[in-house]
């Protein structure tokens, strides 16, 4: 592309940074973000997303916070993505509890989980066999204006 004169812009650097991180070549993303910011583009927080997601995936918990950290220090206010998707890796890696500690940091934050967040936790409760803070977690719903849907079931 820059050899035929076209500039990549945050669009492009997304796009290419979130492939990598899905195909698992996500050492290699930390260099197009650095050449991004040397070429003046400002990452978003769809990159900061790709890559926090990418880390976690892969169980890279130190590099997914260096990213969470990198974000919010260039003024980036992660999104419910973000936290669901941090959550999610955390709960797939069994580390249900530091995935409890998201949701909760999450709300006081003034982040209102929504209908993925309670079934990334109701989900792991019911595989660890944690009833009780299942239960506690189904009923919790209602005070944050959350409906159950049909993926949503106390039994």
């Amino acid at each position: 592309m820059t050899r035929q004169g076209v500039v990549p812009n945050v669009v492009t650097y997304n796009s290419i940074i979130d492939a990598m991180c899905k195909a698992g070549a996500i050492d290699k993303t930390e260099l197009v973000l650095r050449q991004m910011v040397d070429n003046d583009v400002r990452p978003d927080k769809v990159i900061y997303n790709s890559m926090i997601h990418g880390y976690s995936t892969l169980g890279r918990w130190k590099e997914a916070g260096k990213m969470f950290r990198e974000m919010t220090g260039r003024g980036l206010i992660p999104d419910i993505f973000t936290w669901n998707s941090f959550m999610g890796s955390l709960c797939k890696h069994g580390r249900s509890k530091e995935a409890a500690e998201i949701f909760f940091s999450m709300a006081a934050k003034g982040h209102k989980p929504n209908i993925v967040s309670y079934i990334t936790l109701l989900r792991v409760y019911a595989n660890e066999g944690s009833f009780a803070d299942m239960m506690s977690q189904f009923n919790s719903m209602e005070g944050d204006g959350i409906v159950p849907n049909c993926q949503v079931s106390p039994y």
